[in-house]
């Protein structure tokens, strides 16, 4: 309730500066009315996200408190590889890449016969929109990956 009343407050506060300092604001900025109006949808938004999700609001900032590490980091490719090996111990991102490519490489199709020569790269860089899953990741042989 002091949330509502604190917003009434602020209302009839840019209220009456509007109305006896209008050309002063106006100087300020044009659009303070659309910004005024915004900020207020905003305010509204997250006293309702407060008051009656808060459960929700709850579990989010659990889950930022309590994450293992930061979402961006200088060292993503490996924080990445880190965490696929520790949930899949068994898995190796190369043979199930080379498996799902036929054991040939994504760029020029000659065969991989030595895994450890296989590089990995990306079917569309992160920089231009590609997604950083497996689904986005290719196996390419040494020589292919001279040029990327």
């Amino acid at each position: 309730m002091n949330a509502l009343i604190f917003l009434i407050i602020v209302s009839l506060l840019y209220y009456i500066a509007t109305r006896y300092f209008s050309e002063r604001l106006d100087a300020l900025s044009e659009n303070h009315k659309y910004y005024f109006g915004g900020g207020v949808i905003i305010y509204l938004a997250i006293w309702y996200m407060f008051v009656y999700e808060s459960s929700f609001v709850h579990k989010v900032f659990h889950n930022i408190y309590h994450s293992e590490q930061p979402l961006y980091s200088m060292n993503s490719a490996a924080s990445n590889a880190e965490f696929y090996q520790r949930h899949n111990p068994n898995a190796n991102i190369k043979s199930i890449l080379l498996m799902r490519q036929e054991h040939r490489c994504y760029k020029c199709s000659n065969y991989i016969v030595d895994l450890g020569s296989a590089k990995l790269s990306y079917k569309i860089l992160p920089k231009f929109g590609g997604k950083n899953d497996t689904h986005n990741l290719v196996t390419v042989c040494s020589t292919c990956s001279e040029f990327l």
